[in-house]
């Protein structure tokens, strides 16, 4: 029999899912991890985890169109959610010293919420890469004297690398809100405390969006 973890996430260890899915599970918990949105929602269709912790808003970057399709696509339901603060740092293998660093890997959201660092540091070139703790993973394992990556303090906690410069991100009001789903047969939670999230699409057509909010205003 395979095994079933407790929850699935994107991202390497390390990655803010991961602390997400430790906030609304335990510290105990079993994770998985995955490489992409999609196969995070199909961990939790197969049955393959119970859970499953995905980011759906950023106050930065805005929402997470991505997800929400995959909400629309997947017989899964939200049980649960967070928000956490986010800090980029800039980390390399020990050793390295900033004016070493020619090359800075991260996801591009996170590359994007970091400009200012970049444009004060003109010798660092961002790179994009799948995934912020990955990243880190992949420039601690080759050892490159001129890499390092952005991504969070307890990355490089994880991964054995120095950080260079911390809380990098341009603005400080920098927070995620992360969604834990489940699949839609699957028991309701025994909280008390309900929060109703609605996901619709309209046809692309004048008025299509005003007619379906017309009754919200209506009914208040």
């Amino acid at each position: 029999m395979s095994e079933i973890f407790d929850a699935a996430y994107q991202g390497t260890r390390g990655a803010n899912s991961e602390d997400a899915a430790i906030d609304l599970l335990t510290s105990t918990a079993k994770l998985l991890p995955r490489d992409t949105l999609e196969d995070v929602f199909d961990a939790v269709s197969r049955g393959e985890a119970r859970f499953g912790v995905v980011p759906i808003e950023n106050t930065l970057a805005g929402s997470i169109h991505r997800c929400y399709d995959l909400l629309f696509e997947h017989d899964v339901k939200i049980v649960g959610e967070t928000v956490r603060h986010i800090v980029f740092a800039l980390i390399a293998p020990p050793g390295v010293a900033l004016n070493d660093v020619r090359k800075a890997l991260s996801h591009p959201v996170a590359l994007a919420q970091c400009e200012h660092f970049f444009r004060q540091h003109p010798q660092i070139q961002p790179v994009s890469v799948y995934d912020t703790a990955g990243a880190v993973e992949n420039v601690i394992r080759q050892g490159s004297r001129d890499s390092a990556a952005v991504a969070s303090r307890r990355a490089a906690q994880v991964y054995g690398g120095v950080i260079l410069a911390d809380a990098i991100q341009d603005h400080a009001e920098n927070y995620t809100r992360f969604l834990l789903i489940s699949p839609s047969s699957a028991p309701r939670p025994s909280s008390s405390e309900y929060k109703t999230t609605i996901v619709f699409s309209v046809a692309n057509a004048p008025g299509a969006l005003y007619h379906s909010l017309r009754p919200f205003a209506e009914r208040r």
